[in-house]
C-alpha cells in the first residue's frame, strides 16, 4: 500500500505494510516507523481490519483527489514558455530567458507532482476494488490479503475473478 496521508490529516499510523519475521509482526508505518509485536493470527487480522479500514476512510478524499487529477492541465505553462522563450531568443532578452526557464521548471515540477497522484490514485484503486471484493476472493479459493496486494495489479486481481468464457462471477472449477 503507498503513503495516504499525504492527503489525510491528523494520520500518525498509517500502516503500509507488515511482515511476519521469527514469530513476531513488524508493522511497516508511513512515518517509517517499525513496530514490532508477537505474532498471532488474532494480531494479524486486527492488522488487516485497520488497513481496510484505512482504505475504505480514503474514499471521500479520492473523490476529490481524482477531480483534481483529471482537471490536470499544462497548457497555460507550456503556452508561457514557448513564447517567452521566442521571445528571449528573437529579442536577445534575458530576462524572458530567466522566465522561460521559470515556466519550464514549472511544467516539470507539475508533471512530477502529476505522475505521483497518478500512481496513488491506482494504488487506492486496486485496493478499493479488493477491500470491495474481499469475500468473492475467498469464495473462490483465493487466499490473498491486503498486506499481499503490493505484488498483484488491480488488471491481475480482476483476472482472477473473472473467468476466461464470459464476464461474470462464478467460481472456478478445478
Amino acid at each position: 500500500m503507498l503513503d495516504y496521508t499525504v492527503y489525510l490529516k491528523n494520520y500518525h499510523r498509517f500502516i503500509l505494510n507488515y511482515e511476519i519475521v521469527d514469530d513476531n509482526i513488524v508493522i511497516h508505518y508511513a512515518n517509517e516507523e517499525d513496530y514490532i509485536i508477537p505474532y498471532s493470527k488474532d494480531m494479524e487480522r486486527v492488522l488487516l481490519v485497520f488497513m481496510r479500514n484505512q482504505v475504505l476512510d480514503f474514499s471521500d478524499k479520492f473523490s476529490k483527489v481524482k477531480d483534481e487529477y483529471l482537471k490536470f492541465d499544462n497548457f497555460f505553462p507550456k503556452c508561457a514558455c514557448g513564447v517567452t522563450l521566442a521571445y528571449s531568443i528573437f529579442e536577445q532578452q534575458f530576462f524572458a530567458f530567466l522566465l522561460s526557464a521559470f515556466f519550464g521548471g514549472l511544467i516539470v515540477f507539475r508533471n512530477k507532482s502529476h505522475d505521483k497522484d497518478s500512481k496513488l490514485l491506482e494504488d487506492y484503486d486496486k485496493n478499493k476494488f479488493f477491500v470491495e471484493n474481499e469475500e468473492k476472493f475467498l469464495e473462490f479459493g483465493k487466499k490473498i490479503t491486503l498486506n499481499d496486494l503490493d505484488r498483484y495489479s488491480k488488471e491481475e486481481l480482476v483476472s482472477m475473478l473473472y473467468m476466461e468464457e464470459g464476464y461474470t462471477f462464478s467460481k472456478v472449477k478445478k
